[in-house]
Order: C-alpha cells, then structure tokens, then sequence
C-alpha cells in the first residue's frame, strides 16, 4: 500500500485510540521505563500485532500500556520522518514491526520518559 508518513502517523494513533479504548487502560507514566522481561514480551505481542494491525489481542493487562507507548513514539517517529520529508516506504509487517520493535530498542524507548503528554484525536 502506498502511503506517506502522515498517514503512517495517523494510522499508528488510530490503533493507539482504538486499543486503549479496548483495553480500557492508560499509558504508562512517563517517568517509567518497562524492565526487560516485560519490554521482551511486549515485543512478542508487537510483532503480533504487527501483521494485521487491526485484528483484535488481548495480551495481559501489564504489557497493554507499553504497547500503547510504542504505538504513540512511533506515530511521533513517522510525524517527524514527514517533517524532514524523508522518503516512506510501502506499508508493511515489516515497516511496523520495525516501528514498534526495532526503532523502539533503538532509539524511542529511551524518549519516552522525555515524553511530557500525549493527545490522541477522536477515533
């Protein structure tokens, strides 16, 4: 599917939306950090998750938070992918499990304590 960064964006918090709304749960508090057994499972449960976005899961209450932060820094990810105007590949598993997985052990596990607040839009 062809697709723009924006659109990538939207479409992560829309899933976002639609599974704390599901889960009825919040994020995770800002100041906190998952430790690594829990980051290994959420990791499972993304990569899941990954291969259709919009199937439902129910993973255990303690991992539904972490996947809404991975969720929320990746839709941050691809808005500022868009910014830069940096090219976008096809939407994929693999470019989501790459968001949700990979680009989180690399680089946005460790902003999402930096993070202040998250607004999502209405679904």
């Amino acid at each position: 599917m062809a697709a723009n960064w924006t659109q990538i964006a939207q479409m992560l918090e829309q899933v976002a939306q639609l599974r704390r709304a599901e889960w009825k749960c919040g994020f995770p508090p800002f100041d906190s950090l998952p430790d690594e057994e829990t980051d290994l499972v959420v990791s499972a449960w993304c990569f899941q998750m990954a291969g259709n976005l919009l199937e439902p899961i129910e993973p255990p209450d303690d991992v539904k938070p972490w996947i809404l932060a991975r969720l929320v820094t990746a839709s941050v990810q691809a808005r500022l992918e868009a910014s830069e105007r940096n090219p976008c590949p096809e939407v994929s598993p693999e470019l989501v499990r790459n968001m949700l997985i990979g680009s989180w052990h690399q680089l946005l596990r460790d902003k999402w304590n930096m993070m202040v607040t998250v607004d999502l839009p209405e679904v």
